[in-house]
C-alpha cells in the first residue's frame, strides 16, 4: 500500500490567504480612483486586512515551514503586487510620486532573490524583522495617504505636498533598510532568522 503525502491544511490556507492579497489590491484600484468616502474607507480596511494576513502568514511560516522557497516567493510576490497596485492608484491620483513607486517596487523584487542567494550560502533568512517593518510601513504610508481624503479635502495631501513627499521618503527608507538587511545576511552565512 502506497502512503499518500500528508496534506498540510494550515499551509494550504496560508497560501490561499497570501494569494488573496493581489486580488484585494486590484479591487482597491477603482475605489481609490473613484474617491468616494465609502470606497476609500473600504480600501483602508483592505490595507489593514492585508497587513493582518502578512502577520499571520509570516508567524505561521516561521513556526512550521521555515526555509520553504515556494512559500517565500509566493508570499513576497503577492505582497508586492498588492502594494504595487495600491501605489499605482495613489500615483494616478497624484498622491504618491512615480519615482518612489519604482524604488519601493525594486526593493520588493530584490528580497526573495536575496533570500534564495543567502540560503545558497548556508543562511536561513526567509523572514527577518525588517520584512515585517517594511510591510507595516507600506501599509501605514498607504493608509496615511488615503485617510485624509476620507476625512475631507482640507486634510488631503494636495493641501500639503510635503506630506506626500515625506511619506514617500519613509516608504523608500524602510525599503532600502530591508534590502540592506537581507544583503548583509548573504555576507553572514551563519545567520538564522
Amino acid at each position: 500500500m502506497r502512503m499518500q503525502p500528508e496534506i498540510k491544511k494550515p499551509s494550504a490556507i496560508l497560501d490561499l490567504l497570501s494569494f488573496l492579497r493581489p486580488f484585494l489590491g486590484f479591487v482597491c484600484v477603482p475605489l481609490i480612483l473613484g474617491q468616494t468616502t465609502q470606497g476609500l474607507t473600504f480600501v483602508a480596511a483592505v490595507i489593514a486586512l492585508a497587513l493582518l494576513i502578512h502577520f499571520v502568514t509570516t508567524a505561521s511560516s516561521q513556526r512550521h515551514v521555515k526555509g520553504d522557497d515556494f512559500r517565500l516567493i509566493l508570499d513576497s510576490a503577492c505582497e508586492s503586487i498588492f502594494h504595487f497596485t495600491i501605489y499605482i492608484a495613489l500615483m494616478l491620483m497624484g498622491w504618491f510620486p512615480i519615482w518612489a513607486l519604482f524604488v519601493c517596487y525594486a526593493g520588493d523584487l530584490l528580497v526573495p532573490y536575496l533570500c534564495v542567494l543567502a540560503r545558497q550560502r548556508g543562511a536561513n533568512v526567509v523572514y527577518r524583522p525588517s520584512l515585517t517593518l517594511r510591510t507595516a510601513t507600506h501599509a501605514l504610508v498607504q493608509a496615511a495617504l488615503i485617510l485624509p481624503h476620507i476625512a475631507g479635502p482640507a486634510l488631503a495631501p494636495e493641501a500639503s505636498p510635503s506630506v506626500s513627499f515625506w511619506l514617500s521618503c519613509l516608504a523608500i527608507a524602510v525599503t532600502i533598510v530591508t534590502v540592506i538587511d537581507y544583503s548583509l545576511a548573504i555576507l553572514s552565512p551563519r545567520t538564522k532568522s
